[in-house]
């Protein structure tokens, strides 16, 4: 059971989109249109969420409804460390592909080409040297929030919260820098890379390392395909379990709800829980879910009944500052 994890990680951090859809304008019902991504030859499209099908969530709406703060943030404005392009440039391994290189440094397909000057069919040579984008850094104006910026630049208001490693009610205060995904874009669709009010600097580091959560096993029945590379030669960015009729799945560990719903095809029911020091477990393909976005839930509770589709299985990730890693190395031992 394939489930590109890229997709998974850019609901919840908008990491790898030219512009992530922004959310539906609680005040005007309708989201702007979002410019599709060339995808490179032979690679899987990755779906954009269908605005007519969401709703603002609570989270959103309080973001929406804040007003603009004054001075500067309490403590020192954020700030992020200057670029340093030699630590940028990659060179490309054998059975490496761009699909690949996006979702190891969650950058997007389109940024990747257009940093490198790539043409179709996009194929990669061993030995080749890539240059990752420039980050694409706002520094917050007078009279902005984090809100208003999601609507500038297009992109999704909980995206931008969870790249930043912002607390909600998502306040942010004049000369705030805040790190927007590769791709976004103002209105005038101008390249951030080339100018206007985002400065390239650093990329910035994963969400404070803080506390690492303390994670269990999301469901009780077997593994099916383990994290790494498959025998047909795709990766498995988590784990697939088999799930029994009606079996529960559980919060691997306790955080807030920063996802819940159906808007990637291929997914279905997908939850993405936040937790402390930059980590998130993620969820798909689920039976009925049973929280919803702005839930605070804690570990052992159950997020849906069952799994989705005839061979009842449900893909389980755990991502520390956007990266998956392996969840076999961080959850308890089974009994034997």
């Amino acid at each position: 059971m394939a489930v590109p994890g890229l997709r998974i990680w850019l609901v919840a951090a908008g990491l790898g989109l030219s512009g992530c859809a922004a959310d539906p304008d609680p005040r005007a019902g309708s989201a702007p249109a979002v410019r599709p991504a060339p995808i490179a030859s032979g690679e899987t499209p990755v779906p954009r969420a269908r605005p007519e099908a969401r709703t603002a969530s609570p989270a959103v709406a309080e973001a929406a409804g804040l007003a603009p703060e004054r001075g500067v943030r309490p403590g020192g404005s954020l700030r992020r460390p200057p670029d340093d392009p030699a630590a940028r440039r990659i060179v490309v391994r054998r059975g490496e592909s761009l699909s690949g290189l996006s979702r190891r440094h969650g950058v997007s397909l389109e940024a990747l080409i257009e940093s490198n000057r790539l043409e179709a069919p996009y194929r990669l040579e061993v030995g080749q040297m890539i240059v990752l984008p420039p980050p694409n850094i706002h520094r917050i104006e007078p009279g902005e929030t984090l809100y208003s910026v999601s609507r500038r630049f297009s992109v999704d208001t909980r995206s931008l919260a969870v790249m930043n490693g912002l607390e909600r009610p998502w306040r942010v205060w004049p000369g705030d820098e805040i790190l927007l995904p590769p791709m976004a874009r103002e209105g005038s669709r101008t390249s951030l890379a080339q100018g206007g009010s985002a400065r390239a600097r650093a990329p910035s580091s994963p969400a404070a390392s803080g506390t690492q959560p303390s994670f269990l096993w999301p469901v009780s029945g077997p593994v099916v395909s383990g994290f790494g590379l498959r025998a047909d030669g795709t990766r498995n960015e988590g784990l697939d379990f088999s799930v029994p009729a009606g079996g529960e799945v559980l919060a691997s560990a306790g955080g807030e709800v920063a996802y819940a719903g159906d808007d990637l095809a291929g997914l279905g029911n997908l939850i993405l829980i936040r937790h402390e020091g930059g980590w998130v477990s993620a969820y798909a393909r689920l039976g009925s879910p049973l929280v919803k976005e702005g839930d605070r839930i804690r570990q052992g509770q159950a997020l849906a009944r069952g799994a989705e589709g005839p061979d009842g299985g449900v893909h389980f990730e755990i991502r520390k500052g956007g990266q998956p890693v392996d969840p076999a190395l961080y959850l308890p031992r089974r009994p034997s």
